[in-house]
């Protein structure tokens, strides 16, 4: 469970759970991409979805030689994947952020239907990996989910860790050795509170 405010940065990999990644990843401000950009001047702004960069950007590739989002092959279909956005919104705003596997439970055909990343909804969580000194990264699915959660002022949410740096990949190492020691390091001890190290204390 993690602060979806802790998620400040956004990159391009596509890790798998439990990766242990030995090469760096650029990580990019989740506040600097179109996708954020966007979403907040909608909810945040009040803008038409007509008059955000993401929509043009979307609408302009519809109306060129390639789809803009897998979703949406025609304009009355990019039309209606906003519409659901702005339905996730409000349904997140109001009845609060559920896991994959609430949502399972409570609404199984709608979870299966919109499951388009993994083979099970239930692992369908906002992915997210750990770089090298503990900054949070999404990566993967659960962008739209993410986001909203973000505007929408959610305190927690359920994510799925991807990958892992291996220098910090070395620190849980470490953690799990040294756990109750006198001799655990100082740079442990600055990391207790991290959300993907609590359940080595």
């Amino acid at each position: 469970m993690v602060d979806p405010n802790e998620i400040r940065y956004y990159d391009t990999e596509n890790h798998a759970p439990g990766e242990i990644v030995e090469e760096d990843w650029e990580l990019l401000e989740m506040n600097q991409r179109t996708f954020y950009r966007s979403f907040y001047r909608h909810f945040e702004r009040g803008i038409d979805w007509e008059q955000t960069e993401l929509y043009r950007t979307y609408s302009d590739a519809l109306q060129g030689d390639s789809v803009p989002y897998h979703r949406c092959k025609t304009a009355d279909e990019l039309r209606a994947y906003f519409d659901h956005i702005d339905e996730l919104y409000d349904k997140i705003h109001e009845e609060g952020f559920k896991s994959q596997q609430e949502l399972f439970r409570e609404e199984k055909k709608s979870a299966i239907e919109h499951c388009y990343d993994t083979v099970h909804p239930a692992l369908n969580e906002v992915g997210v990996s750990v770089y090298k000194n503990g900054e949070l990264s999404k990566t993967s699915y659960g962008r739209h989910r993410l986001v909203i959660a973000q505007l929408a002022g959610i305190e927690e949410i359920p994510v799925m860790i991807r990958g892992r740096h291996v220098e910090w990949q070395d620190l849980r190492d470490e953690l799990r050795k040294t756990n109750f020691s006198p001799n655990r390091s100082d740079v442990i001890e600055r990391y207790a509170d991290h959300p993907d190290l609590r359940n080595l204390f």
